[in-house]
């Protein structure tokens, strides 16, 4: 799911062998790859044509296809099976998401309330159900605005590769000059999938997914969520959603929803000539005002790769906060 904002301001609502981190440091050279890849296998590949990812304009988002997201994982309570909050594999051990998914009170809820499935597009095709070993939430997260909100989630075994189960890649910084021009953007594809809300119920027994028409840059939406308590940061990004008005049901923006929380905002082609057809995970989803309304908050990844990068190879003596506590309640 995605947190909710209500006018007072933002309110959660609770409705990826043994890893080689081989990380690539990118230079804007344009022989390089403008991703990294914590993955022992290559990153961000479809199953799928491209074409096939394109079905429709996704103003009400519309069913994914059977390997279409491979990176897609699901995290739902063992007592009753149902789904909470999105997240994406990025190598065989560690899933990122959101941090406000896991948190209750001051404290990371216990990995034995929960699972994480991946591997499927419904709740019953061909999904693959792991333990999880740990959560780690980034020490800097705060929940009134939802700053650095962040988690990366280790399993408790080893993820096999196959074509319903990829990592995603994750963005280079300097992908940043991409969001930021508007020529540029419009070469890009950008989308979110997730099992969160689609206007009928709060979560949806198939993956969705939306294709997300613009990225913002951070000063318009700053200026769109005027008058709404809302800080937009530097490690926010702001994409699809409206601009505050009041839409009819049939020309609701793309967006993402309740239940889509974790999840991966997607950049797919464009970035280079030489890898028109690698899918890169540009933001987290972690906010927004009702869904379509206003901009969707993110979680801008490109600021948070160097303490993933901490996190994923340190090999287990990632240094938490004491008690595995994080002080939720912090303001701007």
């Amino acid at each position: 799911m995605r947190a909710k904002f209500s006018m007072e301001g933002i309110i959660p609502i609770v409705i990826s062998v043994s890893l080689l981190c081989h990380a690539i440091v990118v230079a804007g050279s344009l022989s390089k790859r403008p991703y990294l890849n914590f993955a022992d296998v290559d990153c961000g590949v479809r199953q799928l044509s491209s074409e096939l990812t394109r079905q429709g304009k996704a103003s009400n988002s519309h069913p994914s296809l059977q390997g279409e997201f491979p990176w897609m994982a699901s995290f739902r309570f063992n007592n009753n099976g149902n789904h909470f909050c999105g997240g994406f594999i990025i190598s065989r051990w560690h899933i990122l998401s959101a941090a406000h998914c896991f948190l209750d009170s001051n404290f990371v809820r216990p990995v034995k309330w929960m699972d994480v499935v991946i591997g499927g597009r419904r709740s019953a095709d061909d999904e693959i159900k792991f333990e999880i070993d740990d959560i780690i939430i980034h020490p800097s997260y705060k929940r009134r605005g939802f700053h650095n909100d962040i988690a990366v989630v280790k399993l408790h075994e080893a993820i096999e590769w196959s074509p319903l189960t990829q990592p995603l890649c994750l963005p280079d910084p300097e992908l940043e000059d991409v969001l930021d021009d508007s020529e540029s953007q419009s070469k890009v594809t950008f989308q979110v999938a997730g099992w969160g809300s689609n206007g009928t119920s709060d979560s949806s027994e198939e993956l969705r997914k939306a294709e997300i028409e613009h990225v913002y840059k951070n000063e318009e939406c700053q200026k769109l969520y005027a008058g709404n308590d809302v800080q937009i940061l530097d490690s926010h990004l702001c994409a699809g959603g409206g601009s505050g008005l009041d839409y009819e049901e049939e020309n609701l923006p793309s967006d993402a929803c309740v239940g889509d929380s974790g999840g991966p905002l997607m950049a797919t082609k464009g970035f280079r000539d030489d890898h028109q057809n690698t899918t890169i995970a540009i933001g987290i989803v972690a906010a927004g005002k009702g869904c379509a309304k206003y901009p969707g908050i993110y979680s801008r990844i490109s600021k948070l790769v160097g303490w993933i990068r901490e996190v994923v190879n340190d090999d287990g003596n990632y240094k938490r906060p004491e008690d595995n506590s994080v002080v939720i309640d912090s303001y701007y």
